[in-house]
């Protein structure tokens, strides 16, 4: 097939810039992750399209035709697919998800394995694996062991053809090689992307299956609403007057009839009842610890005892008050607390 010498040779030139670039990001020491990795992975993948369209414009293959019909040169073209399948599944897109940049390489890799079977190069199969066959070969032993044996099989050869493309590389790179080294070590290094491929294949399928399950899972919870919990019914609080006594309870009822009234001695009865309150009554730790809010309320009753007690004039709590006072004057602060002093 005529075609022009100068466009094949900018089609060879581009290619081998990406199939150098491609290796460089294949033994990149950075993470996948890393600007820089990425940076490389999105050149290479734009200069492989671009000669992917260019050989398109020349019409370099046909599907009416073997590889023994494909001349040595550009037998290097049919990695094109698998190249782009392989760095599709190494990019990190923020505006690509990840399930669209599965379904991409698994384009590439299905057109790479038709075109090495519509060439005669291997026979391989690319057919898509649905549910019911994923279920069917979880349960079905002598399929299991089938797929198993091909796993078994593709890695012996993938070994074999590492080996035989170390030598033949070093035979390809020396200035004497013939056409027939070179057309071998570009026939072996596609049957080493055919191994590569049903490998990356095997993996997106099943992370497709994920991806996909985790979105249905997704859309079904936001389809889903919590029923709403009913709220409470709380009473409203009832303002009241607390004063000093019957008196003035009556006074304030007279001016406020919308407000209910107690003196200091029926608001204590009210709350309290008929309850006996020892300010000095002691409370064990376990009850504090079922009860963290004893300390307010043994302050609370406190001091309504205090109040309670000031404002019927009791006499034994104010002779006590006093006798305080008097104690205090006599005795300065820290009086009789020798420990640990000479």
């Amino acid at each position: 097939m005529a075609v022009n010498c100068d466009e094949n040779k900018k089609v060879r030139e581009i290619f081998d810039a990406a199939i150098k670039l491609e290796s460089e990001i294949e033994n990149d020491s950075n993470s996948s992750s890393s600007i820089s990795h990425q940076e490389k992975t999105t050149r290479c993948i734009q200069m492989l399209e671009d000669v992917t369209r260019m050989i398109s414009e020349l019409g370099l293959f046909s599907t009416n035709e073997d590889v023994d019909e494909v001349i040595t040169s550009d037998l290097r073209y049919f990695l094109l697919p698998a190249l782009l399948g392989y760095l599709t599944l190494r990019r990190i897109e923020s505006l690509v998800s990840r399930l669209d940049l599965l379904k991409i390489a698994d384009v590439y890799y299905k057109d790479f394995l038709t075109r090495c079977q519509d060439y005669k190069i291997a026979k391989v199969e690319a057919k898509e694996k649905d549910d019911s066959d994923a279920c069917t070969n979880s349960t079905d032993l002598a399929q299991m062991t089938r797929r198993r044996e091909q796993k078994i099989q593709r890695f012996r050869e993938q070994k074999a053809n590492e080996v035989r493309l170390a030598e033949l590389s070093k035979l390809v790179e020396s200035e004497h090689s013939d056409e027939e080294v070179r057309r071998e070590f570009y026939l072996v290094t596609i049957k080493r992307w055919i191994s590569t491929a049903l490998e990356d294949l095997d993996s997106i399928h099943m992370e497709k299956g994920m991806l996909e399950q985790m979105a249905d899972s997704r859309l079904n919870q936001s389809n889903v609403k919590a029923p709403d919990k009913p709220r409470p019914c709380l009473e409203p609080l009832k303002p009241i007057i607390i004063t000093r006594d019957k008196v003035q309870a009556a006074v304030f009822g007279a001016g406020y009839p919308g407000l209910p009234t107690y003196s200091v001695e029926e608001f204590v009865q009210q709350r309290y009842g008929d309850m006996q309150i020892d300010a000095n009554k002691s409370k064990s730790l376990m009850d504090r610890a079922m009860n963290p809010n004893a300390s307010a309320e043994d302050r609370e009753n406190k001091a309504v005892v205090k109040d309670y007690a000031e404002e019927k004039d009791d006499l034994e709590a104010l002779k006590k008050a006093r006798e305080m006072d008097d104690w205090k004057d006599d005795h300065r602060r820290g009086y009789g607390n020798k420990m640990n002093r000479s």
